[in-house]
């Protein structure tokens, strides 16, 4: 409660310089809409703004640099998507590390993933892959709503792709009521192993998370020995 109305005050005004510490980290998610909406509004008037977070896709997102701290040291300076991705390689299986991107719970959803179902369980290298994600909006509209679907390795959660609906320019209906949208992959090219899909729905460019389903669906792919690796590349051999 403390934090919430610190940055409403702080919003309020119109500061030359905004530091928002871990305040997207709490309250529900229409409050994270309206400090989103709020500091979207500040920077487009040239306010400077100082975010502190854990929350990588966040800072991703809203940051055009960032400074990643260690135990008061600065570790790497420039830009944020790519000191982001420093910090999650360095960061990787420490106990510690930050959690995956969550909703914040609360009793005021704005949406939900209803249901996430594969055409099959049981693929061979090149088959096609189709995920039907059916979703719900509570609220008359959500905008900038966007789907994200991810394919980790089940022995090591090896995150092998993660697209989504924004990022490929895909709009999504926001309106209140069900709705579906598929991904589909036409060949996919893992090897051999056994995989499972997160799926989550957001908004506000990826920044708020409405809903997310870890290991909502598994799948294996059973290939001959034909290649090693982690997924096939089209390549060639040319004698000189």
């Amino acid at each position: 409660m403390y934090v919430r109305l610190a940055f409403a005050v702080a919003a309020c005004v119109d500061p030359d310089i905004l530091i928002v510490d871990e305040a997207l980290a709490v309250g529900d998610v229409r409050f994270q809409l309206k400090c989103i909406a709020r500091i979207n509004d500040l920077r487009a008037r040239g306010t400077t703004i100082l975010f502190v977070s854990h929350a990588l896709e966040q800072v991703k997102r809203i940051c055009d640099r960032a400074v990643w701290l260690e135990r008061g040291t600065v570790r790497e300076v420039g830009y944020a998507p790519h000191v982001c991705d420093a910090y999650e390689a360095f960061d990787v299986g420490r106990p510690e590390a930050p959690a995956a991107t969550a909703p914040v719970e609360s009793g005021h959803k704005v949406g939900r993933i209803t249901a996430l179902e594969l055409n099959r369980s049981m693929l061979e290298p090149f088959d096609a892959l189709s995920v039907r994600v059916e979703y719900e909006i509570f609220d008359e509209s959500v905008d900038d709503l966007l789907v994200g679907v991810s394919i980790r390795r089940a022995s090591d959660d090896c995150y092998v792709f993660g697209p989504n609906t924004a990022l490929e320019k895909v709009p999504l209906r926001g309106t209140r009521g069900r709705h579906v949208v598929r991904y589909e992959i036409p060949r996919l090219p893992l090897l051999g192993g056994s995989y499972y899909i997160d799926a989550g729905m957001f908004t506000s460019r990826g920044i708020v998370c409405l809903d997310f389903q870890s290991r909502a669906r598994t799948f294996d792919v059973r290939a001959g020995y034909f290649s090693e690796g982690l997924v096939y590349i089209d390549h060639s051999w040319v004698q000189e």
